[in-house]
């Protein structure tokens, strides 16, 4: 996933007006030292500029720099570089370690710039809160950021961007590399309570010896908002593991999302997207491989309700992911969508021919411990099982009401489109995956041509530079990538 950079103008010093100098009564400093003095005013926190206001951001340039961030988490901050930690073990968070609820936390932001905080080591397995930041709260704002290649290792509540988030706002942000904890482990986040997370990625590694382990966030509740994400590390636990979220509490909500990998659990509630989900999900996938022990689900392992919470639901999803279950309970096992629904599940599809199950959710009804399991086999205008071929056909998803380029019955978003040149089940539109197509909708068209010719001739440094338009990657605007750019021209257009 690129993230974009802007050219950003660093502001030094502001030059004196005039000629006058400042005087004290026991003399006259000379205007050169007076020029040192203002153009020092900006550094003299320890930063390499800015004073930590929003509109100029104190600006980081190297390791020391990004451990004084902790002197101040009420001000804002901006990378001017990428900065390897690589070498360095820290025994708590290197950003906003936790304290109390109160006292400590992430209030200001974070602006990564499209740099990348590389080779992060944190390795804290007695305590919790663990991540390249420990706890962010309401306010604090992280966005632009990469955490590459990191190694987080905590109790409870980690994650490799942040452990702990009470509120707070996560935008185009990834992490690479490999999480472990004790429970409430994540990719990306630990615990997110009421956060929000908007095209956000991970890839890393994430294992955890119990439950809440997921390949984004482990835990997402409480109002917390996932959109335009994505998760593709291998992710394991006990209970509740999910690809990309763990368990998705109360009014937590997910939707444009997806996670592509495999997901192992031994113990209960393993699925494709979420462990289990007591929230909304929409316009969402998994694919890759699902394996646990019971209530095993494609898209979740159980979408129902233990705290009594009434509105719950599912739609526009599917999954095609190979589903496994090792247990022998008749009443649960494996199953296409979600092996435990107590919610409402709407136009949703899973591919029967690459699954090892021919049941697509279960109900369940009753009360504890005398739970009834009812399986159902196909539900049309909730569930459906289809074929491999039907899940490659658009006409399946359209006329359930699903959303996709180059139709306006269903919407004009554009959510949801087939993949280019190959034969596969629908994709989202995050997953733009023709060259040039950079407008906004799904396909190469006039739009994208205008986009190409306002960057035409232009290389990197320039204003007006878009490198997204840079389609052979030589840092300058030209005919190579026209000639590319036109060998797509009305690619995906239906």
């Amino acid at each position: 996933m690129m993230l974009w950079k802007t050219n950003r103008h660093i502001k030094l010093c502001q030059m004196m007006k005039g000629d006058k100098v400042m005087r004290k009564a026991t003399g006259t400093f000379p205007i050169s030292t007076i020029l040192i003095v203002c153009c020092l005013g900006g550094i003299a926190s320890g930063f390499s500029g800015g004073n930590g206001s929003e509109g100029e951001p104190y600006q980081i340039s190297n390791k020391t720099q990004l451990e004084q961030v902790n002197n101040d988490l009420s001000a804002h901050y901006i990378l001017l570089n990428s900065i390897d930690l690589t070498g360095t073990t820290y025994p708590q968070p290197v950003i906003a370690p936790f304290v109390s609820a109160s006292t400590s936390g992430l209030t200001g932001s974070f602006d990564g710039d499209g740099h990348a905080i590389i080779g992060a080591s944190v390795q804290a397995s007695g305590s919790n809160y663990i991540g390249l930041f420990g706890y962010v709260r309401a306010g604090g704002e992280i966005k632009n950021l990469g955490v590459e290649n990191c190694n987080m290792r905590g109790r409870y509540e980690v994650g490799g961007l942040v452990g702990r988030v009470s509120a707070g706002t996560f935008t185009n942000c990834y992490t690479t590399g490999q999480v472990n904890g004790s429970g409430k482990v994540g990719g990306l986040a630990g615990y997110n309570d009421g956060g929000d997370f908007i095209k956000c990625h991970s890839t890393a590694q994430v294992t955890s010896p119990s439950s809440r382990v997921g390949g984004l966030l482990g835990f997402h509740s409480n109002g917390g908002v996932i959109t335009d994400s994505y998760a593709t590390g291998p992710v394991q636990g006990t209970d509740y593991v999910g690809g990309l979220v763990g368990q998705s509490g109360t009014n937590g909500t997910i939707s444009r999302s997806y996670y592509d990998g495999s997901v192992i659990g031994s113990g209960l509630s393993i699925g494709g997207l979420v462990g289990i989900s007591e929230g909304t999900i929409s316009d969402c996938y998994s694919t890759g491989s699902v394996r646990g022990n019971d209530w095993v689900g494609g898209l979740a392992g159980g979408h129902c309700s233990s705290s009594g919470a009434s509105s719950y639901s599912m739609s526009r999803c599917y999954s095609d992911a190979f589903v496994e279950a090792t247990s022998t309970n008749p009443t649960s096992g494996a199953c296409g969508i979600t092996a435990v629904n107590g919610g409402v599940l709407t136009a949703c599809f899973w591919d029967v021919e690459s699954c090892d199950t021919d049941v697509a959710y279960t109900i369940k009804s009753g009360s504890y411990p005398n739970y009834v399991y009812t399986p159902v086999y196909n539900n049309p205008g909730a569930t459906e099982g289809k074929t491999t071929v039907e899940m490659r056909t658009r006409s399946t998803f359209t006329g359930a009401g699903w959303d996709f380029n180059a139709e306006t019955t269903n919407g004009t978003d554009d959510l949801w489109h087939m993949p280019y040149g190959v034969a596969d089940s629908p994709m989202l539109s995050l997953q733009r995956d023709i060259p040039g197509d950079w407008g906004g909708r799904y396909g190469v068209d006039t739009t994208d041509f205008t986009i190409l010719a306002e960057a035409w001739g232009l290389s990197v440094g320039n204003a007006g530079y878009n490198d997204v338009c840079d389609l052979v990657d030589d840092d300058t605007i030209g005919i190579d990538d026209f000639a590319l750019f036109i060998q797509n021209w009305l690619a995906g257009i239906y």
